[in-house]
């Protein structure tokens, strides 16, 4: 569980980093454009959520040896696949390295990686039989599997969708409904106890978070612009967060000892007591606050294009923004072209911002440096897209809500997942000594 823990942690931060990158630099105003080496790279982390979760299933009860066998496969030629696809022409990205004569090679290894297993998995199925009963049909242990099959679901479609070269249109659509599905079953499962799930405290449990989903859904259907079906995502991100929430303070309020600790003291004992299942509480908090940036940049977003002349103003949303010139220096072998813009929230005066254009003479190439202002409630987010010293300049322009909550998502995600790979001294201290003993 460890390894599988660290290798998810460490390609889950690398598809964050990516995704900053592309906001940050690309110059699209996005952060995701489900070309195929990022699907390559996301592939494997949804395989690998789904062995984190029927792992501790076979850790606990002896079962789902076999399926579990199957994922760590699947997820491992996921990761050669991806190596693959970024040094050969099968498939057409920005991000792919130089050709090379290195495809007979892969595709004799992943052959190899792929039938190996499973020949042996057959061959030894024998020694893989469960060791525990079957559970109930409402238990934590069948909402791992459901979890299973949609993340297998959402893997296939973006498989097949890289491979066939399908619009990001249907990815948005596919995986982004098909992924809530799977956001909702985090709420569920933190509520639902092993084995057999009492369903008279379960619907005690939900009841909560139905009534704080409810609440939130009508606050925004009277008072935010948008679809229905945004409002119904944001009200499940709101219905998850509580379970979550209220499923952490239940325990905290079993362990605080008003006379002996504050309730922020327990709050750290009950995470340090429960490393991996608090840690895996974080978790899921970080990536429903993730699910909650995206609701808001993918349907929220809104984009300007203008041209103007020094002086000349543009309005976007309620942001004033008016051109003030180009400077141009030269670093090294960069020509820079930084142009200037003054920014108004309203009436209120909020700064300037310096989109920019850099020429690099060496390969003759021009490069957009955006210029963003973050918020904690939208980006105001601008790219220089042309420039002609004798004509007026071309600037796109984003509103991107919710976006940095993406990022922070990401730190959460990475704390919880760190707090549930620390080592447990103490129990690891009792197996020396219990072993010496022996």
């Amino acid at each position: 569980r460890n390894w599988v823990l660290l290798s998810w942690l460490l390609l889950g931060i690398g598809n964050l980093i990516g995704a900053w990158w592309a906001y940050t630099e690309a110059g699209w105003g996005g952060y995701w454009a489900w070309d195929p080496v990022e699907n390559a790279g996301l592939m494997p982390w949804l395989m690998a959520t789904a062995v984190l979760h029927t792992c501790i299933v076979q850790k606990r009860y002896g079962v789902f040896k076999v399926w579990n066998i199957i994922l760590i496969t699947l997820t491992f030629n996921l990761i050669i696949f991806g190596a693959f696809i970024t040094r050969s022409d099968i498939l057409t990205s920005v991000h792919n390295y130089g050709l090379s004569d290195l495809d007979p090679f892969f595709l004799s290894f992943l052959s190899i990686t792929l039938l190996g297993p499973l020949l042996l998995l057959i061959y030894r199925r024998g020694f893989l039989k469960a060791d525990g009963t079957e559970a109930a049909i409402v238990s934590r242990e069948n909402i791992f599997l459901l979890g299973n099959v949609i993340l297998i679901f959402i893997t296939l479609i973006v498989f097949l969708g890289t491979l066939l070269h399908w619009k990001q249109s249907f990815f948005n659509y596919a995986v982004g409904s098909t992924m809530f599905a799977f956001v909702v079953l985090m709420g569920v499962c933190t509520l639902i106890g092993w084995r057999q799930a009492n369903i008279k405290g379960l619907s005690v449990k939900l009841l909560p978070g139905v009534l704080i989903a409810l609440v939130v859904g009508l606050i925004l259907a009277i008072t935010a612009s948008g679809e229905w079906y945004t409002i119904l995502l944001f009200a499940l991100c709101s219905f998850v967060g509580s379970t979550i929430i209220v499923e952490w303070f239940r325990g905290i309020k079993k362990r605080w000892r008003p006379k002996v600790e504050n309730p922020f003291r327990a709050f750290l004992s009950q995470i340090w007591a429960s490393k991996s299942h608090y840690g895996g509480f974080s978790v899921h908090l970080g990536i429903l606050i993730i699910c909650v940036g995206i609701i808001g940049s993918s349907f929220y977003s809104v984009e300007e294009k203008a041209q103007l002349l020094p002086g000349e103003s543009m309005n976007v949303e309620n942001y004033t923004l008016t051109y003030e010139g180009i400077s141009v220096t030269q670093t090294g072998n960069k020509q820079i072209y930084t142009s200037i813009l003054q920014v108004h929230n309203g009436e209120k005066f909020i700064g300037e911002l310096f989109p920019k254009k850099q020429f690099h003479m060496g390969y003759g190439q021009w490069v957009s440096e955006v210029s963003i202002r973050y918020g904690v409630w939208e980006d105001l987010y601008i790219s220089l897209a042309s420039w002609d010293p004798d004509e007026a300049a071309t600037f796109k322009v984003f509103v991107n809500p919710l976006v940095t909550w993406i990022w922070v998502g990401g730190g959460i995600l990475l704390l919880g997942s760190l707090i549930a790979l620390w080592p447990d001294m103490e129990k690891r201290e009792s197996i020396i000594v219990e072993s010496s003993l022996n």
